[in-house]
């Protein structure tokens, strides 16, 4: 009996010193399995299986991460931190999108945001969030801190140099044999739209967060400066014939204005009381946005598209087309100028303008500048007299979140919910605006012709308030045509596709191009607008049949 008891106090002693001797590597190695798991799981899009960690990509990141934490914990650190606060940041993104928020996307829209529209967005984030967020923070602290504890033991030894070694053969297997073996072969497929213009994108098969990560950074920048390139590209216009019906055309583009929350358009509660007491005039009933946000539905709304591949063609835009046909070009917005938002396709064709006015006095954190501030700038601009015919462009703010930061008198819609009502003043202000720039025209000019439209709509949240989202109102927008001979009130019934937008303007401002259908009109019915793709939050075209109808908030 004592010699059994001798046994066990050997083992136990023995399980104690192996204890001492690894328990800050045994916890390290926990909680950057958690750690990493959660990563895993946070970027997927479709969710994991619970025991997906044997996955090849996040064992190919764990991999990596003990590697690196052999190697040296100052090379550890600020890569671990990177993909962190990669995923940290994403957190809101996943929990108020479950299931269609790619991480790509969102980290362009991050890197592609400013200060004051990030403050804005914070404004909607759950508290669901920030209680993942905070369990999220918890986990990567206590990796980093059983991390520098782990790093006290001796590393000179031939085993642990032998077992480095090891590990980082492993790691570059693991994380570049599919980028290598795709690499070579012919006409390799992307897993994504958005990568099929880089030479390296066979690394979007890597199994390997990190290198995952580092590759989003690069094909952000590389998007970005494919951007400049276009841009700086001459255009490739050829116009044929311009026979202009008025001398002053006024593009007004609205901010996420959702057609199906519009009184014009049979929302219960009236918010657009100019157009309708206008009764003159063209109204699109049924005109859809490419996409369902700003910059990938304006970057296809406004320049040709390439027949073949759908790809925008940035250089050949609305602003170029008109200035080609000779028409002296203003660019009006009430939207921030920003390094972001200059680099964007948008701010770079509101650049090309003649005149290019942004009426906001602080480009970042200030107030936001209202959407009336655009009114005195637009009426010195069009009082002026001119030897040419003229475009114009006048960019709102709009409905964009959040709404009660765009209204400009005291709330006095009550409806279904405070940011349902607050959303729908904001469409009813974008009314009285229009009627504003309307009154301005008719003053100024005999013969002029205003379009208005909106980017993109929202779609219903979970907490019964509205945001970007996949649902067929955030691509339903508002399209109203009203001109100086109106005498009576059309409406098209027929669906109208943002895609075929740059063709619809070209006949409208009577140009005649050698790529442009000369026969495609806003107002008359088109294969083109019903056979369409509308671009999803996955970079893809998708077809209209898989949008889901959805439903409307108070109707």
């Amino acid at each position: 009996m004592n010699t059994n008891m001798d046994t066990n106090r050997q083992t136990n002693s023995a399980f104690s010193r192996l204890w001492t001797d690894y328990k800050w590597q045994l916890l390290f190695y926990l909680s950057l399995g958690i750690s990493v798991f959660l990563s895993g799981y946070l970027l997927d899009n479709k969710g994991l299986p619970l025991f997906s960690f044997l996955k090849a990509l996040w064992f190919g990141t764990f991999i990596t991460y003990v590697t690196l934490h052999r190697l040296s914990f100052k090379l550890f650190m600020p890569l671990y931190l990177l993909l962190q606060i990669a995923v940290l940041l994403f957190i809101p993104a996943k929990v108020m999108y479950p299931g269609f928020v790619y991480f790509y996307l969102a980290l362009k829209n991050v890197v592609n945001s400013n200060p004051a529209e990030g403050s804005e967005v914070i404004s909607l984030i759950p508290f669901r969030a920030y209680v993942f967020m905070f369990l999220f923070v918890v986990v990567s602290l206590m990796t980093i801190y059983t991390g520098y504890k782990a790093v006290k033991r001796d590393r000179t030894g031939a085993l642990h140099k032998v077992i480095t070694v090891i590990l980082c053969i492993v790691s570059l297997f693991i994380s570049f044999r599919k980028p290598v073996i795709i690499g070579f072969m012919k006409n390799h497929p992307s897993t994504l739209q958005f990568y099929k213009h880089s030479e390296m994108r066979s690394i979007t098969y890597s199994n390997n967060l990190t290198v995952l990560l580092c590759s989003y950074f690069y094909f952000i920048y590389e998007e970005n400066e494919a951007l400049k390139e276009q841009m700086d590209m001459s255009p490739a216009w050829d116009v044929i014939e311009v026979n202009s019906k008025y001398d002053d055309y006024v593009l007004i583009l609205g901010e996420s204005a959702s057609a199906d929350y519009i009184s014009l358009y049979g929302y219960p509660v009236k918010n657009s009381p100019f157009m309708e007491s206008y009764a003159k005039g063209k109204i699109v009933k049924n005109y859809y946005s490419p996409a369902a946000n700003t910059i990938n539905s304006l970057s296809r709304l406004l320049v040709r598209q390439d027949s073949l591949s759908q790809k925008p063609i940035i250089a050949d835009n609305l602003m170029s087309l008109t200035k080609a046909a000779g028409f002296k070009t203003y660019w009006i917005t009430a939207q921030r100028k920003t390094e972001a938002g200059v680099n964007s396709s948008v701010g770079m064709i509101a650049e090309k303008a003649d005149s290019c006015v942004f009426v906001s006095k602080d480009p970042f954190w200030g107030p936001n500048s209202k959407d009336s501030a655009v009114l005195p700038v637009f009426k010195q601009a069009f009082e002026r007299s001119a030897k040419q015919k003229r475009f114009f462009v006048v960019h709102l703010q709009g409905s964009h979140y959040i709404f009660a930061d765009r209204l400009e008198e005291p709330l006095h819609i009550n409806h279904y919910n405070k940011d349902i009502s607050e959303y729908l003043q904001t469409i009813e202000q974008t009314d009285k605006l229009i009627g504003e720039i309307y009154n301005i025209c008719k003053a100024n000019s005999n013969s002029f012709s205003i379009t208005y439209l909106s980017d993109h709509g929202l779609s219903p949240t979970s907490n019964e308030s509205l945001s970007h989202g996949t649902e067929l109102s955030s691509f339903h927008i508002p399209f109203y045509q009203i001109s100086s001979d109106d005498t009576t009130l059309e409406i098209i019934e027929g669906r109208k596709h943002g895609l075929n937008f740059i063709e619809g303007f070209a006949n409208w401002l009577g140009i005649k191009e050698k790529h442009l259908d000369p026969n495609y009109s806003f107002l008359l019915p088109s294969k083109k607008d019903s056979t369409a793709l509308f671009y999803d939050f996955y970079d893809e075209y998708v077809p209209f049949s898989s949008i889901e109808e959805g439903v409307i908030l108070g109707k």
